[in-house]
This record gives C-alpha cells, sequence and structure tokens, in this order.
C-alpha cells in the first residue's frame, strides 16, 4: 500500500504550531506478497490528519526495529536534519553529511592526473563532536559527489588502473585527515553514460570496484550509492517490463568491492512509474544482488510535490497550495520490515524534510 496525501500548505519551519495540512488519504493497491500488512503496528487507519498534527513531533526512547543496520544522509539544504541527528545519534550506525563534491585535476601537459575535493569549508566539528559523544560507535561516512567528468575525460580515467589507485587513495587521505570513519561514494550521474556504453562498460564497472578496494584497504568503510540494479517501465501496452541496470554477475563484483552498496529504492526511484515502486520492485533489487546483507535500502522521508509539470523534491518550506506524495509510519514500516525480512539494511534520504517521529521506526 502506499498512501498520497495531498497538502494545503506544506510546512512552515516544520514547526507544529504553525502546521496546517488538509491531507486526503488515497489508497494505491500494490503487490505485498512478501509480507502481511496485518503484522505491521501502524495499521492504515491509525494515520489520520489528526495523529499526524497531536503526533509528528513526538519522539519514542526504544525503536519498533531494533539491531538494524542505518544510515542517515543529512543535507546543507535541508539544516534541521544536523539537530535532529544529534537527537537520534544513538540509533544510527551511520551518518553522511552531503558536504563534498569531487572534480577532475589536470597536470602540466592537462592529463588527468588526480582529483580535488571541495566542500572543506563546510566540514563542521561540533557536529561530529556532538554525534561522537551521544554514539561512540557511530561511523561518520560524509557524502563524495563526482561531478565535472566531461565524456573524454571520465574515459580517460576509467581504463588507467593507476588512476583509480591513485583517486581512492587520494579520497582515503582525505578521510584519514579529517577524522572521518569513511565515506560514501555518489558517481553514477558522472558515470551513466559510460556504463551504458558498451565499449568502456567493463572499465567504469572495474574503476568502480578498484576505487572501493583501495579505500578499504585503508581500514576506512566504503559505501557505494548507486541506482536500482533492476528498473521498470511501462510498455505501450501499459504492462510493466523489468530492465537491468547491471548483471547479477556485475552486481556482486560491487558488493565485494563495498561495505555496502546503497541502492536508490525511493518513492521517485522510477520517474513516470511510481506504481511500481513496490514490494516487487524492492524483492528483485534484493534478489539481482544475491539478497546480500551489505544491501541497502534506500528509504525517503521527503515528500514528492506534484504539478502540471511533473514531480519534483520538496526540499524548503512552501506556501503556495501544493498537492504532494508523502511518505506515513505505515509504508515506513511496511518498507523496513520488508528489509529486515531479507536481512538488508536501510539508508535514509534524508532526516530533516520529513516528519520527526519517522525515526521513531529504527
Amino acid at each position: 500500500m502506499y498512501y498520497r496525501l495531498a497538502v494545503q500548505r506544506f510546512f512552515d519551519h516544520f514547526s507544529t504550531s504553525s502546521m496546517i495540512l488538509n491531507i486526503l488519504l488515497l489508497f494505491f493497491p500494490v503487490v505485498s506478497a512478501e509480507f502481511d500488512f496485518k503484522d505491521l503496528k501502524w495499521q492504515p487507519d491509525l494515520i489520520t490528519k489528526e495523529s499526524i498534527l497531536q503526533n509528528n513531533g513526538k519522539l519514542t526512547v526504544e525503536p519498533l526495529f531494533e539491531g538494524m543496520t542505518q544510515l542517515a544522509f543529512v543535507t546543507p539544504w535541508n539544516p534541521r536534519g544536523f539537530m535532529l541527528a544529534r537527537k537520534r545519534a544513538a540509533r544510527l550506525t551511520y551518518i553522511s553529511p552531503v558536504w563534498f563534491r569531487v572534480h577532475p585535476l589536470f597536470d602540466t601537459d592537462q592529463e588527468l592526473s588526480d582529483v580535488g575535493i571541495y566542500g572543506k569549508k563546510d566540514i563542521n566539528p561540533d557536529f561530529i563532536r556532538a554525534l561522537r559523544k551521544s554514539n561512540p560507535d557511530i561511523k561518520i561516512v560524509p557524502r563524495f559527489y563526482f561531478d565535472e567528468f566531461k565524456s573524454a575525460i571520465l574515459k580517460e580515467f576509467v581504463v588507467k588502473e593507476a588512476l583509480a589507485q591513485k583517486v581512492g587513495q587520494t579520497l582515503a587521505n582525505f578521510c584519514h585527515k579529517h577524522g572521518f570513519d569513511g565515506l560514501v561514494i555518489d558517481l553514477y550521474s558522472t558515470f551513466v553514460d559510460v556504463i551504458a556504453n558498451s565499449e568502456f562498460r567493463l572499465d567504469a564497472l572495474e574503476t568502480i570496484e578498484h576505487i572501493g578496494k583501495v579505500i578499504r584497504k585503508n581500514e576506512l568503510t566504503a559505501i557505494l550509492s548507486f541506482p536500482a540494479v533492476v528498473n521498470v517501465i511501462e510498455e505501450e501496452n501499459g504492462s510493466p517490463k523489468s530492465v537491468f541496470f547491471i548483471s547479477s554477475e556485475e552486481c556482486s563484483g560491487l558488493v565485494a568491492a563495498y561495505y555496502h552498496l546503497q541502492l536508490w529504492t525511493y518513492t521517485d526511484a522510477l520517474k513516470g512509474s511510481r506504481k511500481y515502486v513496490n514490494d516487487e520492485f524492492i524483492y528483485h533489487n534484493l534478489h539481482h544482488c544475491g539478497f546480500s546483507p551489505k544491501l541497502m535500502i534506500g528509504i525517503n522521508f521527503y515528500g514528492i510535490e506534484l504539478n502540471l509539470k511533473g514531480a519534483t523534491t520538496i526540499t524548503a518550506k512552501r506556501r503556495n497550495k501544493s498537492t504532494i506524495i508523502f511518505p506515513t509510519l505505515t509504508t515506513l514500516e511496511h518498507r523496513i520490515a520488508l528489509a529486515k525480512k531479507f536481512n538488508a539494511s536501510i539508508s535514509i534520504w534524508d532526516y530533516g524534510p520529513g516528519l520527526d517521529y519517522f525515526t521513531n521506526l529504527v
């Protein structure tokens, strides 16, 4: 099941006292062969406008799901997430501040020689200290987003194993210098075209694997952020069709190279085909990767604004009338239960835009 919330006037600085919500719960049936909804604590009839307004800011001491590995992202454009992460640090396995971009560097001959890391000014030592004080075992693993790699540069990069070695070491040295426990590597947007190109596909995947292995050799946690490996498109006759972004063998290679493979299985993972983001979608992605315990199911706390032009992620307050798709305790509990059933972990994008009581689940 999934519930669509039609919201008129979304959060005003996410303060309960200043929220005015008109909520319409619409039922959408999806395949649910892997988990029985009767086992859920948060049954659909418990999720009402009144219950959300009354309870969304209340935090519980004990989580509904105990012992689950979880990663939470925090982003500069949702600074409230940093405050919530401080409160919930004791529950988190990993926290990933979205601080850094990775750009290509060139030598005097204008050949690719290494990468530069940008965003050091965003590092917040007080935030890190507060997290470690609340949870000495928490792992600080900032996200590193690869950017500015044009096609020709990228093709040069993926065919030179020595460059992958050097880049991995540069990232590892940076993490050691700043006291991080590891990192989340996000390079899909940069690598997507070259992975789709059969001539460089294997080179690209081997480069991604090599970077992960170098980082792990430096005794750091390496997590790869990656799109859903099994996608769904709608054919002309309206029937769904599975599309495999990488093979099971290629997926196994990535899983072996990294400590976790974090999959983008969010509500808006399938542009234009959101009705297929359901149990089967999650199940097929886990199955394609051999149900590895290293897998992380991506869960979104954010809402999606709907308008005539399409759908966009809500990342700031809205004062005009909007219609959004927004998660509920029911849908989140169901997704987390599904992950637990198959021994997967979860990753949350992101702390801040959602309701505080979502964090009561894990």
